[in-house]
């Protein structure tokens, strides 16, 4: 995850346009430590890259990724305690180069609806664990 996508999490929190029902920082911690989340930095060429761009609107993050994004329907996986949870159709934007999946405020306000409501799954599927070694 680009600590672009922490970044804009944060503001957006503290212009409250986002709810979590968890502080981000622990958020982050745990997909960190259940998902292997890496945060990638930016770094000075990327920031500089930023003058040749065109400006189609005034939000810096887009304008930082623009380039880049794919608006596309993704699975979103996590281990909760153990448990594998799969949710399908996702909306997000995708970043072709690395794969990194931005979601908005009210996307990311739904997961957690899901997630924590813990209605009857759509279906249920059996998955194969392998060791890495």
């Amino acid at each position: 995850m680009s600590v672009v996508s922490s970044w804009e999490m944060q503001i957006k929190l503290q212009l409250g346009k986002l709810k979590l029902q968890l502080p981000l920082k622990d958020i982050i911690a745990n997909q960190q430590k259940t998902n292997q989340v890496a945060i990638l930095p930016i770094i000075l060429p990327h920031v500089l890259a930023l003058s040749d761009l065109p400006v189609h609107h005034g939000d810096p993050f887009d304008r930082l990724w623009h380039e880049h994004l794919v608006e596309r329907k993704v699975t979103h996986m996590l281990d909760l305690q153990g448990q594998l949870i799969v949710i399908e159709n996702v909306p997000a934007r995708v970043n072709v180069e690395t794969g990194e999946q931005l979601f908005a405020p009210e996307t990311v306000e739904r997961l957690q609806q899901i997630i924590w409501q813990r209605h009857r799954p759509k279906r249920m599927i059996q998955v194969p664990v392998y060791e890495y070694t």
